[in-house]
């Protein structure tokens, strides 16, 4: 039986490596799929742990064997700032987050003092009744997966929010799997710890391990939309069609009503809208997928509120019509070139910062006329006249 759940085990183990491998070749830790994949790095240690003898690895990795019992402590944080991130609802922050972080910086610090000090006062002072710390590694799982649901949940989707519902219900799959797996394997050590040598299938738990990979690797696979990051920069278009702020404009347009209560003068729009078209023509931010307007703001050097009354007020738009004609322009100048006719639409949606494929259609064709492969295939044949 144990020879059965190491082999399953070590399918998982290879398997993570592989979608390591791939997430790193994607480019996705600069955004926050980081935690993801350190989510999954941790599992692959808590696998390596469980394959390995324990005998030998007690004998020989003391330490490394007892912090693996504190590794639980890390699901629930990493969960939640990858769901934080990846909805659009914040960036990490070290200074705002390592809190996170205490309890297992706390219970392996002592792990590390319990194997290496002689001093019997520091080692009654760490030392802690591990059932104790099962239950407080259930608790934080506990919270942080309802929380995070719940953010899901609670997410809004729309045109002001330009992650995908597509996204939002997929972090919720995510969320709930994750629950599953962590539960398991606060489970499998609690047992495996409290009844040892009695009931080792205890150890068929770390199963879900596996499960959790495969399952990843598969939407990584079926939903590479959900995943991706441009590996190589849009080549530098203008972006003459959009329109851009005319400072003192003679032009007078009424503001929306929500609005009038507003301090914002028409030269401080001015402002904003020139230093917007700056940033997104130099910097280019549209082509991440997360972007929100709280990051084009800070960009920007405004706050949320101003750049949202700019774009408004002024540009006659929304926030996501306004990152959308950037993207599809992005998209159109890749699709009119020749030398990129070996790139699948997708990968040019996806580069050009659209999350979903259908999205990516249905707007190219509102924007343009035509969808984009008719367009790909009509400018490169010079049968449509238009300015990248």
């Amino acid at each position: 039986m144990n020879q059965l759940n190491i082999f399953i085990l070590s399918f998982g183990a290879l398997q993570g490596v592989l979608l390591s491998v791939l997430l790193l070749r994607k480019k996705t830790y600069r955004t926050g799929h980081l935690f993801l994949l350190l989510y999954l790095i941790v599992l692959l240690a808590q696998v390596a742990l469980k394959i390995a003898s324990k005998m030998w690895t007690m004998e020989h990795l003391p330490v490394a064997y007892s912090i693996s019992y504190e590794l639980p402590f890390l699901y629930g944080p990493l969960l939640f700032l990858f769901v934080n991130n990846a909805s659009g609802r914040g960036k990490w922050s070290l200074k705002k987050d390592l809190w996170h972080f205490i309890p297992f910086l706390w219970f392996g610090m002592a792990d590390i003092v319990l194997h290496t000090t002689h001093n019997l006062l520091i080692y009654r002072f760490f030392d802690s009744n591990q059932a104790n710390i099962f239950y407080y590694q259930l608790i934080s799982v506990a919270a942080y997966h309802f929380y995070s649901y719940r953010i899901l949940l609670q997410h809004p989707v729309g045109k002001e929010h330009p992650i995908p519902l597509e996204k939002i219900q997929w972090l919720r799959r995510y969320t709930l799997l994750s629950a599953f797996v962590t539960f398991s394997i606060v489970l499998g050590l609690f047992l495996m710890y409290m009844v040892y040598p009695r009931y080792m299938e205890a150890r068929f738990l770390f199963a879900a391990i596996t499960i959790y990979i495969y399952w990843v690797s598969y939407e990584v696979i079926r939903r590479p939309g959900l995943f991706h990051l441009s590996q190589q920069p849009i080549v530098p278009i203008t972006y003459n069609e959009i329109q851009a702020p005319v400072p003192n404009a003679s032009v007078k347009m009424e503001p929306p009503k929500k609005y009038n209560n507003s301090t914002l003068k028409a030269a401080d729009i001015d402002a904003i809208l020139v230093e917007l078209n700056k940033v997104m023509q130099q910097q280019q931010p549209f082509l991440s997928p997360d972007l929100s307007i709280d990051t084009l703001a800070a960009l920007v050097g405004t706050n949320r509120h101003n750049l949202s009354q700019a774009i408004n007020e002024r540009l006659q738009k929304n926030f996501y019509d306004y990152l959308n004609e950037y993207r599809v322009k992005a998209a159109r100048a890749v699709l009119s070139d020749p030398a990129n006719d070996h790139l699948k639409i997708a990968a040019i949606a996806y580069d050009a910062g659209f999350n979903s494929l259908s999205t990516f259609n249905d707007v190219f064709k509102k924007l343009t006329g035509h969808t984009p492969s008719a367009f790909r295939s009509m400018a490169q044949k010079g049968a449509l006249n238009f300015q990248a």
